[in-house]
């Protein structure tokens, strides 16, 4: 019998996992399953409250997007220019990359995770501010997998591995808001994005639980 030192051992279980990652990938691709009780009441983005409805986009790059869903909020710093929101919900990871959403390029000085307390559970809100641009741009983004919030769609998909093994891969849900910022204050802006990222939440519960 082949035995293996402990360090051995680690280096070994390693390799496997980097192996596995493609095939599991492969394996949940076959099979999915919106876990969502009534998927359908998602696309009524009017019922997020400060929402205002502009439009859907199912690109035709990828078949695993099964909601596009897209309008505007109050910009309380520039009227003129309302701020973005999205839906997106995807099988495909690469539609799960705010920056791929964002369909531009940010180059933030910070990103920061901010706890934000919500009726059915608390929401880690992503908040990345670009001021090499002027006027400045901002976007936050939320993820939702397996019927909550994650900071980490990765890990989460890899937590909850073996049951999508049996039942069949779950999509992730991004929730995003990107807009422009006057002044060096961007809290009016951060708030209106994190009231909106509570209200879509409460909303993702009542359709999907």
């Amino acid at each position: 019998m082949i035995r293996f030192s402990g360090r051995y051992a680690k280096a070994l279980i390693g390799v496997l996992l980097i192996f596995a990652v493609p095939i599991l990938h492969t394996m949940f691709d076959a099979r999915r399953r919106d876990d969502c009780r009534d998927p359908a009441l998602l696309f009524v983005t009017s019922l997020i409250e400060g929402s205002k409805p502009t439009g859907e986009s199912m690109p035709t790059s990828s078949d695993g997007v099964i909601q596009w869903s897209y309008g505007q909020l109050a910009n309380p710093q520039y009227p003129k220019n309302p701020l973005r929101f999205q839906i997106v919900r995807s099988f495909d990871r690469a539609f799960s990359s705010p920056t791929n959403v964002l369909g531009e390029t940010l180059d933030p000085e910070a990103h920061d995770v901010d706890r934000v307390p919500a009726p059915s559970g608390e929401l880690p809100v992503h908040v990345a501010i670009d001021n090499t641009r002027n006027p400045s741009r901002f976007a936050a983004w939320v993820f939702l997998h397996d019927g909550r919030p994650t900071q980490n769609p990765f890990l989460s998909v890899l937590a909850s591995a073996p049951r999508q093994l049996l039942g069949g891969s779950l999509p992730v849900t991004l929730l995003m808001v990107d807009g422009i910022l006057i002044g060096e204050d961007p809290g009016p802006v951060t708030g209106v994005a994190k009231r909106w990222f509570v209200a879509a939440w409460e909303q993702f519960v009542k359709a999907c639980r």
